[in-house]
C-alpha cells in the first residue's frame, strides 16, 4: 500500500522506489480474499459463481483532483467474465474485462464518485496492518 502514499520517493526493498505510478503485485485468489477481508471489502460478481475468479485482480488507483490537489483512492475488482473465458475473448478497450467498483466500509471521507480520501484510506490500512506480519518489522 506504500505505493499509494504521498510520501517523498524513497528506495524500498527489492529496488522499488515508492510512491510509483504503477505497481503490479501478483498473487492468488486467497490473497484477494485475505486482503478484501482485512480491508472489509465485500463484493459479488455478476454472472460469476466465485468471488475470486481466475485472473481476478484488486485494483487500487490513486487519483488527484487538480482543483484542490486532494488525493483519492478508487478500489475495484477486475475480472474476466465466464463468457469471455469460454469464448477466449481477447481483452481490449473494445472488449474490456468485467469490473466492480468497491466501497471501503471504514472510509470516513468520500467524494462524489465514491472514492475514499487518501488520508482515510491510509488510516484504514494502518488499522488493518499487523506489524508482526510485515516483511520488514516496523522500527
Amino acid at each position: 500500500m506504500a505505493a499509494l502514499t504521498p510520501h517523498p520517493p524513497q528506495k524500498q526493498a527489492y529496488g522499488v522506489t515508492l510512491p510509483t505510478s504503477v505497481l503490479f503485485i501478483a498473487g492468488h485468489d486467497t490473497n484477494l480474499a485475505n486482503l478484501g477481508g482485512a480491508l472489509e471489502l465485500n463484493w459479488t460478481l455478476p454472472g460469476q459463481p466465485d468471488n475470486t475468479p481466475p485472473g481476478g485482480e484488486l485494483v487500487f488507483e490513486r487519483w488527484r483532483r487538480l482543483s484542490d490537489n486532494s488525493q483519492w483512492i478508487q478500489v475495484s475488482l477486475v475480472f474476466q467474465t465466464l463468457q469471455q473465458m469460454r469464448d477466449k475473448t481477447p481483452l481490449s478497450l473494445n472488449t474490456p474485462p468485467g469490473e466492480v467498483k468497491l466501497t471501503l466500509a471504514g472510509c470516513e471521507e468520500r467524494n462524489a464518485q465514491g472514492m475514499c480520501s487518501l488520508a482515510s484510506f491510509t488510516q484504514i490500512v494502518n488499522e488493518a496492518r499487523i506489524p508482526a506480519c510485515a516483511l520488514h518489522q516496523d522500527k
